[in-house]
């Protein structure tokens, strides 16, 4: 059997200091589980918002695919929290990289 310390080394986008039960958390936990739930795979979803065709999404094209999958509660503040949250090496130029979401 597993311990409960074994699971959470799996990859986590979020920096290591972002609060477990916080916004950023909370919206990355709905964010999968709407992704799962979906017919469109993530990456071909986030596709259909990248503007530069980068394989990167800014927090406002985040923002646009997060609402068509209408994850409720979701606010721009709470996008542009969740962006400053993810860990330095998933953001370029403030936009997130597709497939480590």
């Amino acid at each position: 059997s597993s311990s409960p310390s074994s699971s959470s080394k799996i990859f986590a986008p979020l920096k290591h200091s972002t609060d477990p039960n916080g916004p950023s958390s909370w919206l990355l936990h709905r964010l999968k589980q709407a992704l799962a739930a979906g017919r469109l795979s993530g990456i071909d979803l986030f596709r259909q918002y990248d503007s530069r065709r980068d394989g990167r999404l800014s927090a406002k094209e985040l923002g646009d695919a997060i609402r068509k999958m209408q994850i409720k509660g979701t606010s721009q503040s709470s996008l542009e929290q969740l962006i400053h949250d993810l860990d330095d090496s998933l953001i370029v130029d403030r936009r997130v990289s597709i497939v480590d979401l």
